[in-house]
C-alpha cells in the first residue's frame, strides 16, 4: 500500500504479463498505474495522482475528496470475510465505492477471490443491504452484467488513453463555450 498526496494506491503483480497494474482506492474515481518494479509502480502512482490533479486543476473541477484509509489498512491484517463486511458499512451510501470494493474479490485473471462458504455467509448476514447482497452474489458470477462491469473495474488504463480522453472532454467543453 502506498500513500501519496493524502491518496491510498494499492498494487497486485501480474506474474503472466510479468507487470504490477495498481489503483487509488480511497476515491470515486478511477485512477489506475503500472509498472515492472517496485521503483516503476511508485513512480507511476505519483504520476497518475499528479496527472490527475493537473486534470482537474486544468478543466477547473475539484479532485474527488479521498475516503479514510481506515478500511484498506484494516484489510491487511483480516480475512476476506471481515474485509467484505467492513467494505459493506464503509460504501453503504456509495454505491460507485461499493464497486470499486468489490472488485477486489475478483483477481486479474477473473476468479473470485471470495470462497463459496464466505459468499454465503455474506448472503445471509444482517452487515450487508440487500443491494450489496445482490450485486455481491451478481458479481461473483461470471457472465453476468455485474461481473463484467466489476472486473472491467480491475483493468488497468494506459496512460496514454486518459490523456485522449482527458484531450476530448477539454474539446468538448471548449465548443460548448463557443
Amino acid at each position: 500500500m502506498m500513500n501519496y498526496k493524502g491518496y491510498i494506491g494499492v498494487a497486485e503483480y501480474d506474474e503472466e504479463a510479468k507487470i504490477f497494474h495498481g489503483n487509488v482506492i480511497n476515491t470515486r474515481d478511477v485512477i489506475t498505474f503500472k509498472g515492472k518494479s517496485v521503483k516503476e509502480i511508485e513512480q507511476a502512482f505519483h504520476e497518475s495522482v499528479d496527472d490527475y490533479l493537473d486534470w482537474c486543476r486544468k478543466d477547473g473541477v475539484d479532485p474527488e475528496k479521498t475516503y479514510s484509509g481506515a478500511c484498506a489498512k484494516a484489510a491487511e491484517d483480516t480475512s476476506q470475510l471481515e474485509y467484505l463486511f467492513m467494505a459493506a458499512a464503509a460504501s453503504q451510501d456509495c454505491i460507485s465505492l461499493w464497486f470499486r470494493y468489490l472488485r477486489k474479490f475478483i483477481s486479474a485473471d477473473g476468479t473470485p477471490q471470495i470462497s463459496q462458504a464466505e459468499l454465503h455467509t455474506a448472503l445471509e448476514s444482517d452487515e450487508l443491504t440487500t443491494f450489496q447482497k445482490v450485486t455481491l452474489k451478481r458479481a461473483m458470477t461470471r457472465g453476468t452484467p455485474t461481473y463484467n462491469y466489476v472486473f472491467g473495474l480491475n483493468q488497468p488504463c494506459r496512460k496514454t488513453m486518459v490523456k485522449e480522453a482527458m484531450r476530448i472532454v477539454r474539446e468538448q467543453k471548449e465548443k460548448h463555450h463557443d
